[in-house]
């Protein structure tokens, strides 16, 4: 993430005066926002156990407490999102009186853009702590029912014809048991407590914890890949791969407790990732090879083979300087502009042309 605080060392002395307060404020919100975040998670946590505590398996009453929690989350990120359009316009009356040109208007469209990037990281961050939070409980859920589960399972079951105790090796699902001293057959269903954790949420749940670190980091590249314009073939791959492994361990947990799942780590994985894929057109294909190809040029700075793509007419300096940018390489997406510059025989100073660009390219 781009260090505001760096780039605000960088402002002329007017600069500074006028957007120094807008940052100060920012900075109390967010602060302000965590604390209130970290209070619904210390009071969500005693209700929820003491819910789960009473009756486990009142789907309803356990269900309530996980929406509260979640409607309090949400009602924060809306909060930051108000919070967001007043400072974009408080920003705009702040800076347009300042007649900034070249590296200051840059360096200021720059700080905009990385305040609009705290607020969504902010908005994330909050999600995300919601959300590991749900997880965490669910799975303590999960762990409940189990334990009446294992109760439900040791109540010895009666034939209904001749009163005989019946074996019951399938605890998971309703199945039909042959008496083994009369011959009748009877419908066995499972308890409460057993359906809820083997045909409800629970495996689900625990499986969910056990592949914790596997989701953050999926979820971490799944919003890295999004937010990138110009994505490249190595890019897409990692974000499938993180995908991957979260499901694989997902997966793997979920065959650990459950005895009787019916399907392979592999073939579970492998239909998760379907969808990533199955809607895919070649020409996304080609665009992820043709922005490699930018990165790799502006990271070599290699201006011949850019100025071939370039001239070309696939794509204009102004966009492709974008692939260098966002992935943070500052000084190669202003390698691409000034061989942009080049091809279009610009008369404007290139100091400027790269400044000015470079400004568009930070909004």
């Amino acid at each position: 993430m781009v260090n505001i605080g760096q780039l605000y060392n960088q402002l002329s002395p007017a600069s500074q005066q006028a957007a120094g307060p807008l940052l100060q404020r920012w900075d109390g919100f967010a602060n302000k926002i965590r604390q209130r975040a970290g209070e619904i998670q210390n009071e969500a946590v005693p209700g929820i156990d003491q819910i789960i505590a009473m009756d486990a398996t009142n789907t309803g009453s356990v269900s309530a407490a996980f929406t509260v929690v979640e409607t309090r989350i949400r009602g924060l990120t809306d909060k930051i999102q108000e919070a967001e359009e007043k400072l974009s316009e408080s920003w705009d009356e702040a800076t347009d009186d300042l007649d900034a040109e070249g590296q200051e208007q840059a360096t200021l469209a720059q700080i905009e853009s990385a305040l609009v990037e705290q607020s969504r990281a902010l908005q994330r961050e909050l999600e995300m702590q919601g959300e590991l939070l749900t997880i965490a409980k669910r799975a303590d859920w999960a762990r409940a029912l189990y334990q009446i589960a294992q109760g439900e399972q040791a109540k010895q079951r009666e034939c209904s014809g001749c009163a005989a105790p019946l074996n019951i090796e399938i605890v998971w699902q309703a199945a039909n048991i042959t008496c083994s001293h009369c011959g009748a057959v009877g419908l066995v269903t499972p308890g409460p407590a057993t359906g809820l954790y083997f045909q409800g949420s629970g495996i689900h749940d625990l499986s969910r914890e056990s592949a914790r670190e596997a989701w953050i980091n999926s979820q971490q590249g799944e919003h890295w890949y999004n937010e990138l314009r110009l994505p490249t073939e190595d890019d897409f791959q990692r974000h499938l791969g993180a995908a991957r492994n979260y499901w694989t361990v997902y997966h793997q947990a979920f065959a650990h407790f459950h005895p009787g799942w019916g399907q392979t780590v592999e073939a579970a994985t492998e239909a998760k990732m379907a969808h990533f894929t199955a809607y895919e057109m070649q020409a996304e294909r080609t665009e992820r090879a043709r922005n490699g190809q930018i990165v790799a040029l502006a990271s070599a700075r290699d201006g011949n083979g850019l100025g071939q793509l370039l001239s070309s007419g696939s794509i204009d300096a102004d966009e492709a300087a974008r692939a260098p940018f966002e992935r943070g390489d500052f000084d190669g997406a202003a390698f691409v502009l000034s061989v942009g510059h080049q091809i279009e025989g610009s008369d404007e100073p290139v100091g400027e042309y790269i400044a000015e660009h470079m400004a568009d390219l930070a909004r």
